[in-house]
């Protein structure tokens, strides 16, 4: 009988492997993947915006956080003082959980906002290691301070002589550039 189930499933594996149909969706998919590795070129992305929800929303779970600490610390605390001696012994048993969460509630919490305020001093302007000695003034590159792209070379000439600002070639910054970032 087991051999017979065997055979089966052998000879249903080769026919759904022999009879397997061609695909040919994959120009589709590698015509949406380069759409959206051109679309990377833009900063869709809002520091200010990102920075006003992350700090909403870090005031409300630490809210949520005190609420509840404070809450079933009550509930704990009126349950011992109104327990028998046994009651007492069970809810010490609860109260090891209680601290253990609530310390890794805020400890996260902590975490949480110690890696923003990192995040917020470190520089958006990326650092570049020129290969070139640094007497050239055409090997050096330059980059927007708000967005970090790179600039033209055209756009260097003309920040580097002082002769104007420049506009951020990058669709989502686009701000006025008028001083020399290398």
């Amino acid at each position: 009988m087991l051999k017979k189930v065997i055979i089966i499933i052998l000879i249903l594996t080769a026919i759904f492997i022999y009879t397997s149909n061609n695909v040919y969706a994959i120009d589709e998919a590698i015509s949406e993947g380069d759409g959206f590795l051109s679309a990377a070129t833009e900063n869709p992305i809002d520091n200010n915006e990102l920075k006003k929800t992350s700090d909403y929303l870090f005031n409300i779970v630490f809210a949520i956080g005190v609420v509840l600490a404070v809450a079933i610390g009550t509930v704990i605390g009126i349950q011992f003082i109104i327990g028998s001696v046994d009651e007492k012994a069970k809810i010490k048993e609860t109260l090891i959980p209680y601290v253990i969460g609530v310390f890794v509630v805020f400890a996260s919490l902590t975490i949480w906002k110690i890696a923003i305020t990192i995040g917020e001093t470190v520089s958006p302007t990326p650092s570049v290691s020129s290969s070139t000695s640094s007497s050239s003034p055409s090997s050096e590159v330059g980059y927007c301070p708000y967005c970090g792209q790179e600039l033209l070379p055209g756009q260097m000439e003309s920040l580097r002589e002082g002769s104007g600002s420049v506009v951020c070639r990058n669709p989502a910054c686009r701000e006025t550039i008028d001083r020399y970032v290398f």
